[in-house]
């Protein structure tokens, strides 16, 4: 019997009911909740067959990808919880840095942020609690003026 033919372990009637939020509400449990990083599915035939010719950052920003690689070892190993699949260098792309996770390298930055005028650049991402609120920075001292 393969992994894939493997008894499913008995699933709770709710997410609520799971072993691993009750776990985390430090309710009893009926065993100690097991889950895997996303990492450990990269050993999966069917993680390598779903990411087969998709670039790491697209598979990152394709919903239906990102659930299904989340839940393959969930399903594959029966286990209580999964990690939501994603990469660290997505934040990095979302606020506007060019780069792409070459195979075999690494993330690769296409311009690389030397300058306060390359970090203006950048999109914010922060949510302003009204229109005439500043801008927070992370990159400016408190005692600056806030930017416009």
């Amino acid at each position: 019997m393969s992994a894939n033919d493997a008894p499913r372990a008995q699933q709770p009637s709710a997410p609520y009911d799971s072993a691993f939020l009750k776990a985390c509400r430090r309710e009893p449990v009926p065993h100690t909740p097991v889950w895997f990083m996303r990492q450990a599915g990269r050993s999966l035939p069917e993680y390598r067959k779903v990411r087969e010719g998709v670039p790491m950052l697209e598979s990152c920003m394709r919903p239906e990808l990102v659930t299904e690689i989340t839940l393959q070892p969930v399903r594959r190993h029966g286990v209580d919880a999964a990690i939501y699949f994603s990469d660290i260098v997505v934040p990095l792309k979302a606020i506007g840095i060019d780069l792409d996770i070459k195979p075999g390298v690494g993330p690769v930055v296409e311009r690389p942020i030397r300058t306060r005028a390359d970090l203006a650049q950048l999109r914010d991402l922060t949510r302003r609690t009204s229109p005439t609120s500043p801008r927070p920075s992370a990159c400016s001292p408190a005692s600056s003026a806030p930017r416009p």
